[in-house]
């Protein structure tokens, strides 16, 4: 193993523990002294780990196609993150694309933390419940704007640095399937730049306007690799699941930590139980992670104790850490509570109207058929099999479960599970066709182009898109806001997913947007009728602000377009604490 392979490693497993140090240390000892805490523990394990795999470091030389292959893709990471991680204009922050929407929910986190002087996991978007979200990398990035950086640093910063070490692990699991530096670059680009046959779309939108080719790429109109109304849902990875859903890029960093001590494991009984303890880590950071890589180690420690190379007894001490560590976190979030929320039967992911067939093949284009038949014939055909070859089997079978069991309310969230199913698709399709290109490389890169155009039209779009998510005055709102109330206060505001309330002022609010709220399995309704009566000025108002322990009441635009709203209750009733250009803050306790 080189030492850029090592340092990879290390920053992988190190975010991870000291995500995890920082919080048991805030929560025991407080902020203050739970981060100098966890990172002199972080520093002392650092050390005995570097002693401990000194010896094992070759002398390698430097691989230059490696550090070429980081470099390249990282340029294009860093342009993405640094336009969708709230990139400052003149008017406000800016977004876009998929990212607009879920990061104003990790803001509200990251916020939140930052600002609270003791730790308080009251909801930021539900202030009703405790949170049961995997908040732990956020959590962790929140540890930065805290000791100064600035929450657009922050976000860029933890995210490129673990995409960056994701990228030197991806290079060294596909250089050791396929002994090829072309095969990784092919690799990469099946994986990042997914679409399906959504270039079909463009073609038909292309053909139909009267625009020359050149204008239309420069202006593209939609997101080719997601089109609900066609019915194309198996969205691009960039830009539906790596940016704006981000505790994914450290359940992808752990995952290619995880196949890389697999591909070394073999007898080494030390390597299986660190990797054990590593998903273990992961609820908090990203449950469908934890779940395929649970269920992968349990495959992988039958197959070995059939191949005899593993008592039974070794099989069940190896997959204790994750199974113990990962269901004290499950209870801990109340998965078992939720379950009739989250669990549930479908008819085919998504649930089309159409053939199952027929929606596959729109969303996945060629690769439906590496899925399905490459993979199996890939299983079959290899005579020395690696541990990746054995995890197809339980991966092709959870494609076929994520088409029959929905794990969250909706249903799209299973695309967590198929992420990984298609990670490995990619790997081996990759095979296939340094195979065909042997006999045909015109028909290989026909199959090449035909999987990856949609998905670059999609990431070529993301780049184009920018979208206001929060205003100078609601960048000063909120600022007012931290000055002048408690981080405990409890806020009534519309639901707005960017509203400055949650997102900016780091404050938890009686109900937040309710598309998330739903996601995550809660019951908001009876709040959401109990909301309205308090901003119509019902008689029992004040019972139910009191029932909420509301301290501060917001009416704006968002307020009065949202609910009825009877202003003249609330300044005969509550003194105001401040007022914007379009916001009235009243104190109510």
């Amino acid at each position: 193993m080189s030492k850029i392979e090592l340092v990879a490693i290390y920053w992988i497993i190190g975010t991870s523990i000291l995500a995890w140090l920082l919080f048991i240390g805030t929560a025991i000892f407080g902020y203050q002294l739970g981060f100098w805490l966890a990172l002199l523990l972080s520093c002392g394990l650092l050390t005995f780990a570097i002693k401990r795999t000194k010896r094992s470091i070759q002398n390698t030389h430097t691989n230059y196609q490696q550090l070429i292959f980081v470099f390249a893709w990282g340029i294009l990471f860093t342009g993405l993150l640094q336009t969708r991680m709230l990139e400052q204009k003149v008017d406000g922050w800016y977004s876009g694309g998929a990212t607009w929407g879920d990061l104003a929910l990790h803001t509200s986190f990251i916020t939140k933390f930052a600002t609270q002087p003791e730790l308080d996991l009251t909801s930021p978007i539900y202030a009703q419940e405790k949170t049961h979200y995997p908040f732990l990398y956020d959590f962790y990035t929140a540890q930065f704007v805290r000791h100064g950086n600035s929450i657009q640093h922050a976000l860029i910063y933890t995210s490129l640095s673990l995409l960056l070490a994701s990228l030197v692990l991806f290079y060294r699991v596909v250089f050791a399937l396929t002994k090829s530096v072309r095969g990784v670059w092919v690799a990469s680009c099946l994986f990042f730049l997914n679409g399906g046959l959504g270039f079909w779309y463009f073609l038909q939108d292309y053909l139909q306007g009267k625009q020359s080719f050149f204008a239309f790429v420069q202006k593209i109109p939609l997101n080719y690799s997601h089109i609900a109304d066609k019915g194309v849902h198996f969205s691009n990875i960039i830009t539906d699941l790596l940016l704006p859903q981000r505790g994914i890029i450290l359940g992808l960093a752990v995952f290619l930590v995880v196949l890389t001590i697999w591909q070394r494991a073999k007898s080494n009984y030390s390597l299986w139980i660190l990797s054990s303890t590593l998903i273990g880590l992961l609820p908090l950071i990203h449950v469908h992670t934890f779940l395929l890589l649970l269920g992968c180690l349990g495959w992988l420690l039958m197959t070995q104790r059939i191949q005899k190379t593993m008592t039974t007894n070794q099989a069940v001490l190896a997959l204790l850490p994750a199974v113990i560590l990962g269901a004290a976190q499950l209870w801990w979030m109340g998965v078992g509570e939720q379950g009739s929320h989250f669990i549930k039967i479908i008819h085919g992911w998504m649930e089309p109207k159409e053939s199952i067939g027929w929606f596959w093949l729109k969303n996945l284009g060629l690769e439906l058929f590496f899925l399905t038949l490459g993979n199996v014939f890939i299983f079959w055909k290899t005579k020395k099999r690696t541990i990746l070859h054995y995890l197809l089997p339980p991966l092709v079978l959870v494609f076929f479960i994520g088409n029959v069991v929905s794990l969250q309310p909706h249903v799209y969230d299973n695309i967590k599970l198929f992420f990984y199913i298609h990670l490995l698709t990619a790997f081996f399709t990759t095979v296939l066709l340094l195979k065909l290109a042997k006999f045909s490389r015109i028909l290989a890169a026909i199959c090449f182009i035909t999987l990856t155009s949609a998905g670059m039209l999609s990431v070529v779009r993301e780049s184009q898109v920018s979208w206001p998510i929060a205003t100078k005055e609601d960048l000063r709102f909120a600022e007012q806001i931290q000055a002048s109330t408690k981080s405990t206060a409890i806020f009534l505001t519309a639901d707005n997913h960017n509203h400055p309330i949650p997102m900016l002022a780091g404050r938890s609010v009686v109900l937040g947007y309710r598309g998330w709220l739903w996601t995550h399995g809660i019951a908001y309704w009876q709040t959401e009728g109990e909301v309205r009566k308090i901003y119509a000025g019902e008689s029992d108002a004040l019972e139910l602000l009191r029932k909420h322990q509301v301290a501060y009441i917001v009416i704006g635009n968002e307020e009065k377009q949202q609910y009825t709203v009877s202003e003249s209750f609330f300044y005969e009733n509550f003194p105001v604490l401040l007022r914007s250009n379009s916001r009235t803050v009243f104190v109510v306790q």
